[in-house]
């Protein structure tokens, strides 16, 4: 997946479900792509219908990492 930072229109850290497992899911009204564990970043999109999640050993940084990109763009 690939999207400009543009379209982005926030984030935040959340917790996938267990039930959710791990790799690729698409569910109604979001997509995960989840690597480790349930924590992960979930992100909006201007002008889609479905958000993102990112399942990450690290959301923390990978939420402070999306916002420097974003203030930066």
């Amino acid at each position: 997946f690939s999207y400009p930072i543009s379209e982005i229109s926030g984030a935040r850290r959340v917790r996938n479900p267990l039930i959710a497992g791990w790799g690729i899911r698409f569910l109604p009204g979001i997509r995960i792509l989840n690597v480790s564990g349930l924590d992960a970043v979930e992100i909006g999109f201007h002008s889609r219908k479905y958000r993102v999640r990112i399942g990450t050993a690290d959301a923390a940084g990978l939420l402070r990492a999306l916002e420097q990109v974003r203030a930066e763009a």
